[in-house]
């Protein structure tokens, strides 16, 4: 068995999709970094073939993805060598399932070889060195990780990768500066990942920072919530919980609560069956943009017809809202003074479901594009803080 264990370390170092291993190679490897001798006869070719098989054919939980996931976090695949391939892509024939049944395979109780083609091995985790690196780099570019929770982060994330996984380190002296200097993003996922699983209700403080950078708790606070979920959305990570105050869900910035205490007497100030926010995260975030929490209700917007425009749109809102050109008349009620305006200049958006007030805030970041038609009330609303913000910059140069 130990040898197997060898062999398979050999593959995680040295093996991949683009560099499979033949025998020779997995045993010149073996032999070289694991022969306690030092004389490079630590196994044989036709030990390497007899355990390969051995392990492949008694363990095939490992070549089964659905049944290995809580068993294993890699798998072995063998390729056969075309002889004849019509291109590189075509070089080698996947033969990993076929493998047990092939009469190809060296037969382990005898020490005559079965003539077969020419194999390859290689080793491949079940997470994808890309996935590995998209996770890598989330947790390097977010602020409120202290420099030594991304160094332990990264290295679990490295130690489930395969050994040919480029490891590059994230420490610049520029980024450290930028970088928040205490644990409390992370201890309070550990909490509250802790306390959503038991279904458990929570006391929490939420603060804001003040001009000095310190975290100052906002008034009303401490309270008891109950916790739902924690979702990811603008770069940030929020808890979203139901909030007796608003009697309403209500989302908060993970690294700006300050206390968390579990309810330990059992009592609950929200029914936890009653949203769905589980089952519909992303719905969820698509309609609170900006993570505003309150009601949700129907917006129109007309914006400029452009392709920048659609994609802002579709990555604030989803792909659930309504695009279409706008009709004249509708140009006519929002812009009456601009008769020039024509249907091809202008799209008609109809977001169901959503928060007002977020949709307000983001019209307002591209108000030189778009304009809110209704609700009417949030259309004055917004036109209103547009007309105090000019006011503001009477005078500049």
């Amino acid at each position: 068995m130990s040898k197997i264990l060898y062999i398979i370390n050999i593959l995680r170092n040295f093996s991949s999709i683009d560099h499979p291993l033949s025998i020779a190679e997995i045993t010149n490897y073996a032999n070289k970094y694991y022969d306690p001798s030092g004389e490079n006869n630590f196994i044989n070719e036709v030990t390497t073939r007899r355990a390969l098989t051995s392990y492949l054919r008694e363990t095939p939980y490992l070549n089964d993805k659905q049944a290995s996931i809580l068993s294993a976090n890699y798998r072995i695949h063998i390729l056969c060598e075309n002889p004849k391939p019509a291109s590189n892509s075509d070089r080698y024939t996947d033969i990993t399932k076929e493998y047990s049944d092939s009469e190809y395979v060296h037969n382990t109780n005898s020490n005559k070889r079965k003539k077969e083609p020419k194999t390859y091995y290689y080793y491949e985790p079940f997470i994808p060195a890309e996935e590995i690196a998209n996770l890598v780099n989330m947790v390097e570019s977010h602020p409120f990780y202290t420099s030594e929770e991304v160094d332990s982060i990264t290295k679990s994330l490295y130690s489930i990768s395969p050994a040919y996984f480029k490891y590059s380190s994230y420490r610049f002296p520029e980024n450290e500066k930028l970088r928040s200097g205490d644990s409390t993003l992370q201890n309070n996922l550990h909490d509250l990942h802790k306390y959503i699983n038991a279904k458990q209700d929570i006391i929490i403080e939420y603060s804001y920072y003040n001009e000095d950078k310190e975290l100052i708790p906002h008034k009303n606070y401490p309270i008891q919530v109950t916790p739902y979920k924690l979702i990811w959305s603008n770069g940030y990570c929020y808890l979203a919980a139901y909030n007796p105050f608003w009697k309403d869900i209500t989302n908060y910035r993970v690294d700006r609560i300050t206390y968390i205490e579990p309810v330990t007497d059992g009592s609950r100030i929200a029914d936890r069956q009653a949203p769905n926010l589980t089952k519909h995260t992303l719905k969820y975030t698509k309609a609170h943009p900006v993570m505003m929490s309150g009601e949700t209700t129907t917006v129109s917007l007309l914006c400029v017809n452009n392709h920048s425009m659609v994609n802002r749109l579709i990555d604030s809102f989803g792909m659930d809202i309504r695009i279409q050109h706008a009709s004249p008349e509708r140009l006519h009620q929002v812009f009456p003074n601009h008769p020039e305006y024509t249907s091809d200049d202008w799209l008609d958006i109809t977001c169901k479901d959503v928060n007002p007030d977020g949709v307000a805030l983001w019209a307002k970041q591209y108000c030189t594009e778009c304009v809110i038609y209704a609700p009417i009330d949030l259309s004055i609303k917004t036109k209103q803080e547009l007309q105090d913000a000019l006011q503001r910059y009477t005078g500049q140069a």
